[in-house]
């Protein structure tokens, strides 16, 4: 006889295939895209000064910022509710719709108090208009989502990249638009972006407002408005340090630290792309019996992902800036290492984040973050002065540590996660000696330095990667008799 898997253990299987399956489809969907985001930097970096990036950067910043008042999360309520409610699903999108809708109303008087208080740079009507968009393109977005309609999902970004960068090339080098052409490049991309998610996701067919109710919007309300001061916190421990960037040191500067945060996005879009799969994972297996082993098999396999990732980044990180940035950036580099640390411990905080949403317990996820945002600012504001602009970067890395730690106390009441704690630390320790290098030596030495790193993070971790190669390529086989 034959071995086999059994039901059980090929059940096991698939919740991992399943996630890996679900991550491709959003890596390849995705990988084209990011990369000509990476280098679109080193075009803006020709085309803007650091004033004019830097004024560009605090726009989306306030964008990202009044975008959870005036859709209240409601998106998130919306793939919540498709990927694990009886209701069908056209409800869940009507009465979404309908609050996205009034949501418009409320974005013109707050976009003319953002241009009063020059927290916005370019036309405010283009602003306006980028915001009413983004509303429709996230909620579209994740309605495909929670429907597994993910190719159109993935189309949708593809299209939008690619559309924006085209315009922004249009607009910037050859019509000579600046900061305005930018956000016009954006308002072309999303405007794309909406027409597929339309078209591919059938969303007119869905929308039926006939099915709104007020049992169901304010069942919807009460699961995303505690995800409204969550996304603020967020917003703060991830943007909020550019503003006192602008205040202590001028927008210039703030330019140069966008420009350095642009680099750290090679990290986070992989970490993006897999929590776009892991959190239908979460969700799909929060009653799951062997969710314990399921949550920490993954969390440690994306902490080695992460920390691969740093090293790599570290070892070709001067020589790579050097010749894609603009001589205006020069000392961008100095900024990358504690930025990318905190996109690690924030990558690590937004997984147990996912716990909150799978078990509609958002209220915790705000008491973590709330503790990172204030942190954050106080942070901000003490290593400011005393660092100058590095010390954003390390106080951003330190919020998000803390939330990190929180929530792994305050999740243990949904899912026990088990960290192979020795190597996490020793690994830690090794990527503090990196970085070290980065600032003590030449970019050789450097180098040969990261190289040794990767290698000591490949074998203490053999253990693991043989055991997840041995997951996604084992076939079960069945026999009988």
């Amino acid at each position: 006889m034959v071995g086999y898997v059994d039901d059980n253990e090929e059940h096991v299987l698939n919740k991992y295939k399943k996630l890996l399956g679900d991550s491709i489809i959003y890596l390849i969907g995705n990988i084209g895209s990011k990369v000509i985001s990476v280098m679109m930097v080193s075009f803006y970096s020709f085309m803007l000064t650091p004033e004019q990036f830097g004024k560009i950067d605090v726009t989306q910043t306030t964008i990202s910022l009044i975008l959870p008042f005036i859709t209240l999360c409601i998106h998130d309520a919306v793939l919540r509710f498709c990927l694990k409610s009886d209701q069908l699903k056209p409800v869940i999108l009507s009465n979404g719709t309908l609050i996205v809708c009034f949501s418009v109303l409320v974005s013109i008087p707050l976009c003319f108090l953002m241009d009063i208080l020059h927290l916005i740079g370019g036309n405010v009507f283009l602003i306006l208009f980028l915001v009413v968009l983004q509303g429709f393109n996230t909620l579209f977005s994740q309605y495909c989502r929670g429907v597994n309609k993910t190719k159109v999902f993935v189309l949708a970004g593809i299209v939008f990249t690619f559309i924006m960068a085209a315009s922004n090339i249009i607009f910037l080098k050859y019509l000579e638009f600046g900061i305005n052409g930018y956000f016009l490049s954006m308002i072309v991309g999303y405007v794309a972006s909406i027409v597929i998610l339309m078209i591919g996701g059938k969303i007119f067919n869905d929308i039926h407002f006939e099915l709104v109710s007020k049992n169901t919007i304010i069942m919807m309300v009460r699961y995303s408005v505690p995800l409204i001061p969550n996304s603020i916190m967020w917003w703060l421990m991830n943007a909020g340090d550019k503003y006192v960037i602008m205040l202590s040191l001028g927008n210039e500067a703030n330019g140069i630290y966008a420009v350095a945060g642009k680099i750290p996005t090679i990290l986070s879009t992989f970490t993006t792309i897999f929590m776009q799969a892991w959190q239908v994972s979460a969700i799909s297996e929060s009653d799951s019996k062997d969710k314990n082993a399921f949550y920490s098999k993954i969390f440690n396999s994306l902490s080695l992902f992460l920390f691969l990732m740093i090293s790599a980044i570290l070892i070709v990180l001067k020589p790579l800036l050097s010749v894609l940035i603009s001589s205006s950036y020069t000392d961008t580099w100095r900024y990358v290492p504690f930025l990318l640390i905190s996109t690690v411990f924030s990558s690590f905080s937004a997984f147990l984040g996912t716990n909150y949403t799978a078990m509609r317990k958002t209220g915790g996820a705000l008491k973590t973050t709330f503790v990172g945002g204030v942190l954050n600012v106080i942070l901000n504001f003490a290593f400011i002065s005393l660092i100058g602009l590095n010390g954003a970067a390390v106080a951003t890395a330190i919020s998000f540590f803390v939330v990190w730690l929180l929530r792994i106390r305050n999740t243990k009441q949904f899912v026990q996660i088990e960290i192979e704690m020795k190597k996490f630390v020793f690994s830690i320790v090794l990527l503090g000696a990196q970085i070290a290098s980065v600032y003590l030596f030449n970019s050789v030495i450097c180098a040969v330095f990261g190289i040794i790193v990767v290698a000591i993070l490949l074998i203490i971790n053999f253990g693991m990667i043989k055991e997840i190669l041995h997951v996604f390529t084992k076939k079960g086989e069945r026999t009988y008799g």
